[in-house]
Parts: structure tokens; sequence; C-alpha cells
């Protein structure tokens, strides 16, 4: 009887463990669904402004005509990493310092409370740590490591465990890795884009 009770608290016990993974799981998705959903009300409330803007503006010049006019096609966003890449330039705030073919408030805080004429990323998808698991794992946190101007650090490279997640879906989608130098140089250095990097779950 005393083995049976054992076993028993065992297949328990792994019962408790697995609802507990799954608990994780399902808040960390609920965070994402979050995440996405401020990004398309926050494009949104913006799309609403623009468009009163423009009517007001036509209204003012006598254009009333125009006021309900399609709005032209918008500006094409990149299609691929490599043509993001390429289009760096047009950010004179954001540096990327990863080599080529490899892999106050903060920036999350930035974004959840953005000013009224800029277009953050969804508070939700923007982590600013990793777990301890990946930063106490000397290959993993190499992984993340990434070279930066010597204005920002004196060994020319930064661990850069902030991260934004591309995309919707699972966890294992593209990620964009960071370090946010506001304090000091003024800038956001980016050192990967790309696929998940490894961890528990990749």
């Amino acid at each position: 009887m005393l083995g049976e009770a054992e076993q028993t608290e065992a297949v328990r016990a792994d019962e408790i463990s697995g609802l507990r993974t799954e608990l994780k799981q399902t808040e960390g998705r609920e965070d994402e669904l979050r995440g996405e959903n401020e990004e398309l009300e926050t494009e949104l409330r913006r799309l609403r402004r623009q468009v009163r803007s423009l009517q007001v503006s036509l209204e003012k010049v006598g254009q009333y005509e125009l006021t309900h006019t399609p709005a032209e096609e918008p500006t094409t966003h990149p299609t691929s990493f490599a043509e993001l890449l390429e289009r760096f330039s047009e950010f004179s705030h954001l540096a990327f310092t990863g080599a080529s073919g490899t892999a106050g408030r903060d920036f999350r805080s930035w974004c959840s409370r953005p000013p009224n004429d800029a277009y953050p990323f969804s508070a939700g998808k923007v982590k600013m740590k990793e777990s301890d698991t990946v930063g106490n794992r000397g290959a993993w946190r190499k992984e993340r490591t990434f070279p930066v101007p010597l204005a920002v650090d004196r060994s020319g490279e930064v661990y850069m465990e902030a991260h934004i997640r591309i995309g919707g879906g699972n966890t294992v989608s593209p990620r964009l890795h960071f370090y946010d130098d506001g304090p000091g140089t003024g800038r956001v250095y980016v050192g990967y884009i790309g696929p998940h990097l490894t961890n528990t779950k990749t």
C-alpha cells in the first residue's frame, strides 16, 4: 500500500508540474496576444488621426471634393532582412553593428508611452532581459554578444539581451537583439536580426 501511495503521489506531482508548465505557456501566449492587440489599436488610432487631419486641411483650403479621396499607397516596407539592413541609413538614431552575414526610460517603457507622432513597437513584443538560464550559460550568452563602438563599451562588444519578437506566432519566431545606450551615446545599437537564437526551446 505504501508503494502504491508513493507511486500515486509521484504521478500527481508530475501532473502538477505539467499543469504549471502549461499555465506558464498560456500566460506567455496571453502576453503575446495582448501585445499584438495593443499594436493594432495603436496603429488604428494613428490612422484615424491622420485621416481626420488630412480632411481638416483639405477643407481649410476649399478642397472639399478631395476630402474623401483615397489616400496614396503607403511607403513600402522591407520584405526581407537584407532589405531592412539596406534601409538602416534612413534612421539617424539607429545603428546596426552585427557582423555581415552573421548572426531615463528604457526602450520598452518608451514603447508603452510613446509620443503622439511616434510609431513604436508593441510593448508586448519587447523584452529587455533574457532569462537567467540564458544569461548564465556561456555559449548562449556569447551568441547574444555583439560589437558596438568603443564609446559604448571599451571591450568593443556588449551582451544584447534586450530583444524584439518579430511578427506573431510561437515562441521561436524571429528576433531582433539590441542594446539601448540612450543614457550614453543616445543611440540604439542593433546586433542581430534573424532566427531565434539558442535557448531551452530551440
